[in-house]
Formats: C-alpha cells, sequence, structure tokens
C-alpha cells in the first residue's frame, strides 16, 4: 500500500522547512526539503523503508540529518555562524512594534543560541528535533538511528548544561566598586 503523498508532503513539508531553516537561508531551506521528500519517495519506491524501524516523519527527518551534514560539510559552514541568522533576527525584530520588548527578544535569542552551540553535537541535534520538529521521542532515536535511551540522556544533559549556562548569563556581572 503506497502512503498518502500528499498528506506527507502538507504534513511533514513544513517541519522539515523549520528544521532546515534554523541551520540554513529560506532559499536553501527549501531546496533541502525538496531532497528530502525525492529521497523518501526513492526509498519507499525502491523498497528500501521498513516500516516496523519507524514511520515515514522519522524516515524524513533521518534523511534530513543526513543532508544538513552534507551541506555543512560541502558549505564548511558551522552552527556557530552567527551571521546566517541575521536576516531571521531583523524579520523577527521587524515584526514587533515595541521596541523594547525587540530588544529583550533578540538578547534572549542570542543567549539561548549561544548556549546551544555549547552543546555537544549530539545534544545540539537531538534538542533540535526535539523541541523545533516536535518529534516525539521513538522518531528522534530513529532519524538519528541512536538507542531511545541514548536520545533520552542527551536530553537531559542538554536541558541541564542549558539550564546552568542561561542562570550564569542571566545573573548580572558583579563589578568591583
Amino acid at each position: 500500500m503506497s502512503p498518502n503523498w500528499h498528506s506527507f508532503v502538507n504534513t511533514e513539508g513544513p517541519r522539515l522547512f523549520r528544521y532546515f531553516l534554523a541551520r540554513f537561508d529560506a532559499q536553501t531551506a527549501d531546496d533541502l526539503v525538496q531532497e528530502v521528500l525525492i529521497r523518501v519517495v526513492r526509498k519507499v519506491r525502491s523498497g528500501d523503508f521498513d516500516p516496523s524501524r519507524g514511520n515515514l516523519a522519522a524516515l524524513a527527518f533521518g534523511i534530513a540529518h543526513n543532508i544538513a551534514r552534507e551541506t555543512f560539510r560541502d558549505n564548511k559552514r558551522s552552527l556557530e555562524d552567527p551571521a546566517s541568522h541575521d536576516l531571521q533576527d531583523n524579520e523577527v525584530v521587524s515584526e514587533i512594534s515595541n521596541i523594547d520588548d525587540a530588544l529583550i527578544q533578540e538578547q534572549e535569542l542570542k543567549r539561548l543560541r549561544t548556549a546551544i552551540t555549547k552543546l555537544s553535537t549530539p545534544e545540539q541535534e537531538v534538542i533540535s528535533l526535539l523541541v523545533s520538529q516536535d518529534l516525539p521521542l521513538p522518531d528522534v532515536a530513529s532519524a538519528l538511528n541512536l538507542p531511545l535511551n541514548t536520545v533520552k540522556s542527551h536530553i537531559h544533559r542538554a536541558k541541564a548544561k542549558l539550564r546552568k549556562e542561561l542562570t550564569i548569563s542571566a545573573s548580572p556581572s558583579k563589578e568591583p566598586q
């Protein structure tokens, strides 16, 4: 039985786009979503997809994860590159009418991005799939080809590191008098 491709694309396409948009510019994200969808269709049609190992969403995000790595490697870009986020930051700020709120939000966003870049790569990947894409834990494990308990460990460690980092960066620095 063939999957309902129309429903799959309408459901997972936007989620994949948000996943890539967190890492790349909008045009690149759009291109990468198309590449993921093509690879998913090819895998299903060739019989390489085993539904017992996960659902199509997990397959798609596993492919997306690999494509993101390929793209970073090919472009020699890093997740810590703040220039890739400048356009998104400007768009967010322009949509907020109150400049004070905008500045506070921008500072909070930068603090969060900085804290996330301090996580290990596996922790960053798990948090991205879990939070940005709202994937359930078994799908995150399947997408990253990791055991479920390993994913849970990454989440636990990442949350503790983020909590500590955000608490430290939020506390006012004490200056000598």
